[in-house]
């Protein structure tokens, strides 16, 4: 099973300043253009397709995309978005019946004020809630997803109250920042010492047990945390990521993400089961806070991981 990351374009009704696109990243991929492309790419239906942008829902042939890729190439789509346009549930239902299985709304805290202050944009809030109240209703499958920052990172418990109180049907995710393209700008206004980190992530993931909220987390070490929360870690996406295919209008790449890990982890006992070794949340974070918060685990007994 191959991940196939799909870059439509790079257009957006948000602003955010966590934002992985560089400013040399510009283009479209038109649907002419796709179709040469994933013929190019062997699409098998056992690959998974995350379309991403940009925002992809403000495309005009979004329905057209999914329903191409469905009809003869991979049998399984999620969409990565804003959810801002979901605010149209009409849209939500043609996406549905073209063949999307599963949609990833990112939400960056429980207030306007967090939201709104990361996307730089007013109402973006409101509207994402909005939005995700229509996607619960159609009874389509959803991830409400946040990525931590300076922004955020005290009220992760927060974030995981509103998910449970307003969307019990969603699973949950916790992702670590990409120092990449906007984020790299702002990487030292945007990130959190794992040290620093600890107790919230701890605090929220406790919460999450204690109401039955499934939520997982990515790109953080299994070293930010005691073991008892390894449970929520991500299991075997290592090898899907040394072999995902990424589209852009720039290129195609396949097996185009270095997943070696940094010098201090060589010692880990723990390290090919680790959720950080993703060139672009560890490079950025050792530049800025050295190897603060990493705390390499050592000597694994059968009854479980020690550090």
């Amino acid at each position: 099973m191959r991940k196939v990351f799909l870059v439509l374009d790079y257009d957006c009704n948000n602003h955010c300043i966590s934002c992985a696109a560089r400013d040399d990243e510009t283009g479209s991929i038109s649907m002419d253009t796709l179709r040469g492309v994933l013929e190019d790419v062997d699409l098998a239906d056992t690959d998974m397709v995350e379309i991403s942008g940009g925002e992809p829902t403000l495309r005009n042939d979004l329905v057209e995309i999914i329903e191409h890729i469905k009809g003869g190439y991979a049998s399984d789509i999620t969409l990565l978005t804003n959810g801002r346009q979901f605010v149209d549930r009409e849209l939500i239902s043609r996406l549905i019946d073209a063949g999307l299985d599963r949609t990833m709304v990112t939400l960056y805290g429980h207030t306007a004020e967090v939201h709104d202050g990361v996307t730089g944009v007013r109402g973006s809030f409101e509207q994402t809630l909005r939005g995700l109240d229509h996607v619960d209703s159609t009874g389509l499958e959803y991830c409400v997803k946040t990525i931590v920052t300076k922004h955020n990172y005290r009220d992760l418990d927060q974030f995981v109250r509103l998910c449970d109180a307003r969307f019990p049907r969603a699973w949950t995710s916790i992702h670590g920042l990409i120092g990449r393209g906007r984020a790299r700008e702002n990487y030292s206004s945007l990130a959190v010492e794992y040290d620093v980190l600890q107790q919230h992530l701890e605090h929220a993931l406790d919460v999450a047990e204690s109401v039955g909220k499934a939520v997982a987390v990515y790109v953080i070490p299994n070293c930010a945390v005691d073991p008892q929360y390894w449970s929520h870690f991500s299991v075997g996406w290592k090898e899907m990521t040394r072999e995902m295919v990424y589209i852009s209008p720039q290129s195609i790449k396949v097996r185009n993400l270095d997943t070696s890990p940094p010098g201090v982890c060589s010692r880990c006992d723990w390290l090919e089961n680790c959720s950080w070794a993703w060139e672009g949340a560890w490079k950025e974070y050792l530049e800025v806070f050295g190897d603060r918060g990493i705390d390499p685990i050592r000597h694994i007994p059968p009854s479980g991981p020690t550090r």
